[in-house]
């Protein structure tokens, strides 16, 4: 296969015509609009909020407490030799 220096510039001419056409196509299309029940159209109505449903509510008083023998524990029952340094 030979290559020949009017072969080569035939093939990038080519390529910068099929770039010239493949940019152009872009630029030319614009997408639909939408309608305007959908949600990406700006001038659609926002959805409804629904209620917060009360199943994960939680508030203080519905939390258990600590155990006595909990309550002054600080970090040393994980079991690891780390120091608190707030502790310091």
């Amino acid at each position: 296969m030979v290559h020949t220096e009017k072969g080569e510039r035939r093939v990038m001419r080519q390529m910068a015509i099929l770039a010239v056409f493949c940019l152009a196509g872009c630029r030319s299309y614009q997408p639909p609009a939408a309608p305007v029940g959908h949600p990406a159209n700006p001038q659609a109505r926002p959805g409804r909020v629904e209620p917060l449903s009360p199943v994960l509510h939680v508030d203080g008083d519905s939390l258990p407490s600590r155990p006595p023998e909990l309550q002054r524990q600080g970090m040393g029952h994980m079991g690891n030799d780390v120091e608190d340094p707030s502790e310091e």
